[in-house]
């Protein structure tokens, strides 16, 4: 479950998101609006971080809406590059430039407010490569029946029914990221299938890690 933070400004667009159940802390860049949908179905954030003063652009925030996120607004102060640089350096001892910072250092204020709780395991920023990855627009998602069917949207014959033998719920999350972004980097996939090819023939380690 993803909360997100946006940030934008003229018609660029950045986004930070964190699985607070995980401590999995991401930023992209969205060049275009189209790009920040991607992201947008990518994710299913539950719930959108906005600046105050982002509530005049109702037909982006709209927009957000339909696709299920609720949309929350946050003190334009998160926001101001000076401060999210400082609260980044307090979480993560390092900082980011561009839309980025802002973008994640108010998700980091957000989350500081709202979880009243210890968030020491949050220490790790990954950027998005979209050169790592291919990127599935929504109609790609849907067309192909990734996660849902086009009959009644369950699902019920999706491509995630067939492969989500998983018996957890952190190997259910990791298996729709990796069907959300699917790799081109020929170094990952191959690392991945010769971590594949370990637990296939070492039973004895299968076993104890399905445990």
């Amino acid at each position: 479950n993803y909360i997100m933070s946006l940030y934008t400004k003229e018609d660029k667009f950045a986004v930070a998101l964190c699985d607070v159940s995980t401590g999995e802390f991401l930023i992209c860049d969205c060049n275009d609006f189209d790009k920040l949908v991607n992201e947008i179905v990518k994710f299913s954030p539950t719930e959108c971080i906005a600046p105050y003063t982002l509530q005049v652009n109702k037909e982006l925030l709209n927009k957000i809406k339909k696709f299920g996120c609720f949309v929350n607004y946050f003190d334009d102060k998160y926001f101001i590059p000076a401060k999210a640089e400082k609260t980044l350096n307090e979480q993560f001892g390092y900082s980011l430039e561009g839309l980025c910072l802002s973008a994640a250092g108010a998700l980091v204020s957000y989350l500081l407010e709202t979880q009243m709780m210890s968030l020491d395991y949050i220490n790790k920023i990954k950027r998005i490569n979209v050169n790592d990855i291919l990127v599935l627009d929504s109609a790609s998602l849907r067309n192909l029946e990734v996660f849902k069917n086009i009959r009644d949207s369950s699902n019920r014959g999706t491509l995630l029914s067939v492969l989500d033998k998983t018996s957890c719920s952190i190997g259910a999350r990791r298996l729709k990221k990796w069907l959300r972004e699917p790799l081109m980097n020929v170094s990952l996939i191959n690392e991945r299938l010769l971590a594949v090819k370990s637990l296939v023939d070492h039973s004895a380690v299968r076993e104890e890690v399905v445990d």
